[in-house]
């Protein structure tokens, strides 16, 4: 059973919230960018449910996260481990990042998707837009989803 003393005892938790937030945040911004500039271009059309050309793109996003949070969990754990810091160990780093990671990204996609329709339907600057709502999510579970599932598998 996991409690916040969990947090505080595994310090490379701490050192991967913030790296982590950001990471997951560029790639939902990125993604966010993506399909408003496919769906101004005439590449990607806003439908109700994202077509071929959008899946695409969010296979895209799972991969970039795929890449990106282990490298993360290497660096956050190898940060503990010169500062003398403890960690989970460097597998179990590396899954709970990866979890949390694919569930957060799960949810970006969908809103991602969404933000870039809706800005494209009413003929809003999709950087004033969707990047900031794609963020703003991101800041909302991207830290309480890494908890959520640090409780679960610890």
């Amino acid at each position: 059973s996991f409690n916040l003393d969990d947090l505080v005892t595994f310090a490379a938790f701490l050192i991967l919230i913030p790296p982590f937030m950001g990471g997951l945040g560029s790639i939902g911004g990125i993604l966010g960018s993506r399909l408003s500039t496919g769906m101004h271009t005439g590449e990607l059309s806003p439908q109700r449910l994202p077509e071929r050309g959008a899946v695409h793109h969010f296979i895209i996003s799972y991969l970039y996260t795929l890449i990106l949070l282990p490298l993360l969990a290497l660096i956050a754990h190898g940060a503990a481990v010169l500062m003398g810091l403890n960690s989970p160990g460097l597998g179990m780093l590396v899954t709970i990042s990866l979890v949390a990671g694919l569930v957060v990204m799960t949810l970006v996609n969908g809103a991602a998707y969404v933000t870039a329709s809706l800005s494209f339907r009413y003929g809003l600057d999709p950087d004033n837009f969707g990047i900031p709502v794609i963020t703003s999510l991101i800041d909302l579970i991207g830290a309480a989803t890494l908890v959520a599932v640090m409780g679960l598998l610890l």
